[in-house]
C-alpha cells in the first residue's frame, strides 16, 4: 500500500512531535525528519531513513534506516520538549 503525500506529511508531523527513547541506552531523541532517504553504498540503492537529534547534546544529529529506528526506539510518553 502506497501512502499519499498528505498521509506522509501527517505521519512526519506526528513523529516530529514525539520524544523517543533508545531501548538499550535509555537516551532521549527528537526526530528532525522522518521522510528522508539515504543511499546504501553496499547495494547502491536508496533506503528510507529517519534523521534525529540527541536531547542531551542537541548539536548531535544522527541518521538511521527507518526500519532499524522502529526496532531500536520507543515513544517516550512521559517527556515533553519545547523546540
Amino acid at each position: 500500500m502506497r501512502l499519499s503525500q498528505a498521509e506522509l506529511f501527517i505521519i512526519d508531523m506526528e513523529m516530529k512531535n514525539l520524544v523517543y527513547r533508545h531501548k538499550k541506552t535509555g537516551n532521549l531523541y527528537k526526530v528532525v525528519e522522518s521522510e528522508a532517504e539515504m543511499k546504501d553504498i553496499k547495494i547502491r540503492d536508496w533506503k528510507e531513513c529517519v534523521i534525529y537529534r540527541s536531547l542531551s547534546i542537541p548539536s548531535k544529529i544522527y541518521v538511521r534506516e527507518k526500519s532499524d529506528f522502529k526496532k531500536k526506539f520507543e515513544v517516550c510518553e512521559e517527556v515533553e520538549v519545547d523546540d
